[in-house]
């Protein structure tokens, strides 16, 4: 049996799987071996197409899972608003809508962190001020 055939389309869907997710787990899925996606990796820092269809594929994957994540917030908040002025609210709603909202917030933080992590983008240093 031959070796699998992968478009540039599909090997950047795959190492964007492996971002978010397990390495072991994106090459059992695929029938694939890790160490291929593996040199794929190395390939992206040297093929232009590859690293901007990687970079395309992990910006749609994050705005899939992170957008929901926004718009509840925003939802709690405004819930949290109106109770809070309404007597005779469930104290273990209001904190089960807040520990949701931390959920949710630590969600978006990650994202930020993943994405200045893997576009290689650091934050200013402000330790000196």
């Amino acid at each position: 049996m031959g070796r699998k055939k992968f478009t540039k389309e599909q090997i950047a869907q795959i190492i964007v799987e492996t971002m978010f997710g397990n390495v072991h787990e994106v090459a059992k899925k695929y029938g694939i071996a890790e160490r291929s996606i593996m040199r794929w990796y190395d390939k992206v820092e040297i093929d232009v197409e590859l690293s901007d269809l990687v970079k395309e594929k992990r910006r749609l994957f994050q705005k899939r899972w992170v957008e929901p994540a926004g718009a509840f917030l925003n939802q709690a908040f405004v819930y949290l608003q109106k109770v809070a002025n309404t007597p005779n609210q469930s104290p273990d709603m209001v904190h089960a809508i807040a520990g949701a909202m931390k959920i949710a917030s630590e969600i978006i933080t990650i994202r930020e962190i993943l994405d200045a992590r893997l576009t290689g983008e650091n934050r200013v240093d402000d330790t000196q001020d």
